[in-house]
């Protein structure tokens, strides 16, 4: 699977957000995948202290049942 890291990203001190996407192909079936996420990652003390991923569950469902 191919990352493509998006020029957008929103941040403050304390959380940022980014937006990226993946390309790749399906191990089980074959199939192609591609899909857009947003992370939202929250650092306390310069740590992360909490990551938040967002994504189209039906591109996942998708490519899972592809039949190729």
């Amino acid at each position: 699977m191919t990352v493509t890291q998006s020029a957008r990203r929103h941040g403050r001190l304390d959380a940022s957000g980014e937006e990226y996407a993946s390309q790749g192909k399906v191990v089980a079936t074959g199939g192609p995948y591609s899909n857009r996420y947003i992370s939202v990652i929250t650092l306390t003390d310069r740590k992360i202290s909490h990551w938040r991923d967002h994504l189209d569950p039906l591109r996942v469902i998708t490519a899972l049942n592809a039949q190729h």
